[in-house]
């Protein structure tokens, strides 16, 4: 197990695993979760002793665990840093409109740990570490997904390669940069590809436009986006604001109901 970021959120890069004493091998992205930040490795090895899985359930706040993962890469790998449970089932904005809640701890999680294990002093891994905190007047603002609460997650993406009844819309896109906002063109997110089962298409919707409102929320990029689909299932129908302009100025915008369908792995844009 580790992150969807830490493979690139694609099933396609070049991905080696390295062991304790230095094996390496190549590895397969069996899947992975946008949603979640979640993603299953395949290797073939053996030998290989299981890791012993633990409940947020059962622990408490003021609980040791300790941190493990690669701060800054391969040369300090392995690196274990402690630490207290600060929280249970924490919300973090932008992150847990899925539902997800983490587990906080003040235990040191750096650059490169994200996707390594979150241990109770039992030896069981509780959680996956995934982000910090970093702003200037913070420190000691860790996260880490519950395995608890990602087994379900894991266990799809190992029998499917996806996670079921999540949502797509069908196109691939970015958050609108800079240059284009100067040549008037509004925040959100600017359509690149539409695959031909979208109903965008259907709605006349071009590369090229932007998505500047779904569900009667506006977007100010594509995390907006994934946060609205998150919330929804396939087949849902939802509103969706859409500007059609030109780098040469103006344009104009106007409502579509678009269909959504499920991801099956195709994307997890």
């Amino acid at each position: 197990m580790t992150n969807a970021h830490v493979v690139d959120y694609s099933r396609s890069n070049s991905v080696r695993v390295v062991l304790h004493n230095n094996r390496e091998y190549a590895a397969k992205v069996v899947g992975f979760d946008k949603t979640s930040d979640l993603a299953v490795l395949k290797i073939n090895a053996t030998g290989l002793s299981p890791a012993v899985f633990g409940s947020a359930d059962q622990m408490e706040v003021g609980d040791r665990v300790i941190a493990i993962g690669n701060p800054g890469g391969l040369s300090f790998a392995g690196s274990l840093t402690g630490g207290y449970i600060s929280a249970l089932n924490r919300s973090i904005e932008s992150h847990s409109d899925n539902g997800m809640t983490y587990i906080q701890t003040d235990a040191a999680i750096n650059p490169g740990n994200s996707g390594g294990p979150l241990v109770s002093l039992y030896g069981q891994v509780i959680g996956i570490n995934s982000n910090k905190i970093v702003a200037t007047g913070y420190e000691g603002m860790g996260f880490a997904i519950p395995v608890s609460n990602a087994k379900n997650i894991i266990n799809q993406l190992i029998r499917h390669g996806y996670v079921a009844g999540r949502a797509r819309l069908g196109i691939s896109g970015n958050t609108v940069e800079a240059a284009y906002r100067q040549f008037g063109y509004p925040e959100g997110v600017m359509i690149k590809s539409i695959d031909d089962d979208s109903d965008m298409k259907r709605a006349g919707v071009k590369p090229g436009d932007v998505i500047t409102a779904a569900d009667g929320r506006a977007l100010s990029g594509m995390d907006d986006l994934y946060a609205i689909l998150s919330s929804h299932k396939p087949g849902d129908t939802i509103p969706m604001t859409i500007f059609t302009g030109s780098i040469t100025g103006g344009g104009q915008t106007r409502t579509v109901k678009i269909r959504l369908l499920e991801d099956k792995g195709e994307t997890q844009r």
